[in-house]
């Protein structure tokens, strides 16, 4: 078995272990009454290090899962986080009335929405996993102790980005520290301090005792745990000093007790600990093809696994691969179209256009050869932007994978080096304020985006430059980032969302018209996601939040 199919595949045991753990990941009672899938007693599933390597497969498996013992339908990276996370930004027009995606596109989700009632069922099941493992796992001896620690460092790694996911969407969470669940559905929402205090407690665990490349590729190491930490202060240090709890009247999402210029100098610190530990792949595309998933690793520092294995895929059909027919070429259903303000961002001559903003596929299109695998070109954008697509990732012509054709074995980038350069750029201007520097690191991003062609380099830095200089670094992040999921966040953090959602303009392609929907629902306390209604029908002591 190839170390990379490991890192997510479900064997017997782990689907054991699953189901004894299904009568504790669930908040809501009445899934408890589902009788559990094995009566294999819970002591006995983590009794050595080769099944503790299984369970410890479990929580990351929460990644990219389809269900969490048959609860959810693809509820984190998979599939519905791209929306949750992309959708509503200023890189994304709308192109559904589908029930599942829509609320998430056009920021008209309320709390009985699916995608976020599943979210908050994906990430606590990934959390009750973690917890159960780090209580199990102190009375397994291991042959060489240093796994063990590797092992525990690794859970707590999982266990913090899981916190910090559901602190990115809801603001305070309830923080459940028993092994199995129990009395989480009393317990009340802690406050965004206290969420950030246990993911920065675990997270530093991670960085302090992870090595700085696991054995396994694609599991967490040393620089995972730093680069999560790094968004962690930047996003703290920003949001305070943009007063982005002004929309929430509850004093748990409130941010005085962040000192900003404290958390950027922290942010500062792990982030420079990474430059020169990782490096630019040589060609940005290869970040988005399943072909080259195993030349990725030098720039990724973690992301979400997948394989030519039905059960561990990630679905980019319906929004982030250009529009054609599922079936015949490749091609994906078209809900997300790129934005005329993110088209709009590039120099003609960046290489990253062409990647993600493309024509149409249809049959006629032609076919290209990708590292042995056909894929079909897509169509020139026409003139009138009526075909213009998302085309970041792309489909290969059915047939190429053992797979659906809905189904892609690409990896789903979650951090990459070129996301630590351009927040190094950031630090620079608000601890050292010497944006010589900042543009040094926006430069070297650039530069790939020239294909290596100094002179075209020097033609983007020309063309890119701004006045601000902080105008200038967001305006590069959504350029390299977008669709990677991060162009929301940072617009909350920068204070800007609401100023951006306003000035979205309607004219420019056949679909920016659509953006009309965002302006007209869009209002500053839906920065964070309603806590959902099952939650709150269970747990009385949950508080909704503000203006919902």
């Amino acid at each position: 078995m190839q170390q990379k199919n490991f890192t997510f595949k479900t064997n017997t045991l782990t689907s054991f272990l699953f189901g004894f753990l299904f009568l504790f990941q669930m908040s809501c009672n009445d899934f408890l009454e589902v009788p559990p899938k094995s009566k294999i007693d819970p002591e006995d599933l983590i009794v050595d290090s080769i099944s503790a390597e299984t369970a410890l497969t479990g929580i990351y498996n929460i990644l990219n899962a389809s269900d969490v013992n048959g609860e959810g339908n693809a509820s984190t990276f998979r599939r519905n986080m791209l929306y949750i996370l992309n959708g509503g930004s200023d890189e994304a027009v709308p192109n559904s009335n589908q029930i599942l995606y829509q609320p998430y596109l056009t920021y008209t989700y309320n709390d009985s929405d699916i995608m976020g009632r599943e979210a908050w069922l994906f990430f606590y099941a990934g959390i009750k996993r973690a917890n159960f493992f780090l209580e199990k796992i102190e009375g397994v001896t291991f042959q060489g102790e240093f796994r063990k620690k590797e092992q525990i460092a690794e859970a707590r790694f999982l266990r913090g980005i899981y916190y910090q996911y559901l602190a990115w969407l809801y603001g305070g969470v309830p923080i459940i520290k028993s092994i199995d669940g129990s009395g989480a559905d009393t317990l009340s929402r802690a406050t965004l301090q206290e969420v950030y205090t246990q993911i920065e407690e675990d997270l530093l665990f991670a960085y302090q005792n992870l090595p700085a490349q696991n054995s396994i590729p694609g599991r967490a190491d040393k620089w995972s745990a730093a680069g999560y930490l790094s968004k962690m202060y930047l996003y703290l240090a920003s949001a305070k000093e943009n007063n982005i709890d002004r929309y929430h009247n509850t004093d748990i999402n409130q941010l005085g007790w962040v000192e900003s210029e404290i958390y950027y100098q922290k942010g500062y610190t792990i982030n420079y600990a990474i430059i020169g530990q990782k490096a630019l792949v040589e060609d940005y595309v290869h970040l988005f093809r399943a072909e080259t998933n195993q030349n990725t690793y030098s720039e990724v520092l973690f992301g979400v696994e997948a394989t030519n294995n039905q059960d561990v895929i990630v679905i980019y059909v319906n929004g982030f691969i250009p529009q054609g027919n599922i079936n015949t070429n490749g091609g994906g259903y078209g809900i997300v179209r790129p934005s005329v303000e993110l088209m709009d961002q590039y120099h003609q001559k960046d290489l990253r256009l062409a990647n993600n903003v493309t024509g149409t596929i249809n049959n006629q299109s032609v076919k290209e050869n990708f590292f042995g695998v056909e894929y079909f070109v897509p169509q020139t954008i026409n003139q009138g932007k009526t075909n213009i697509s998302v085309g970041k990732w792309r489909q290969p012509v059915p047939g190429s994978y053992p797979l659906e054709p809905w189904a892609s074995p690409c990896n789903f980038q979650l951090i990459r080096y070129a996301d630590i350069l351009l927040m190094q750029a950031e630090y620079e201007v608000k601890v050292n304020a010497n944006e010589t520097v900042a543009r040094s690191y926006l430069k070297e991003v650039r530069e790939r985006a020239a294909g290596g062609d100094s002179q075209l380099a020097n033609e983007l830095t020309f063309a890119y430059k701004k006045y601000d200089i902080m105008e200038e670094i967001r305006d590069e992040r959504s350029r390299e980032l977008c669709y990677e999921g991060w162009r929301k966040l940072d617009l909350i953090r920068w204070g800007i969302i609401e100023e951006v959602m306003k000035n979205l303009t309607l004219e420019g392609s056949k679909y920016q018209p659509q953006m009309e929907l965002l302006k007209n629902n869009f209002a500053p306390y839906k920065i964070w996601l309603p806590i959902p209604e099952t939650e709150l029908i269970l747990n009385t002591n949950l508080i909704q939040n503000s203006g919902y």
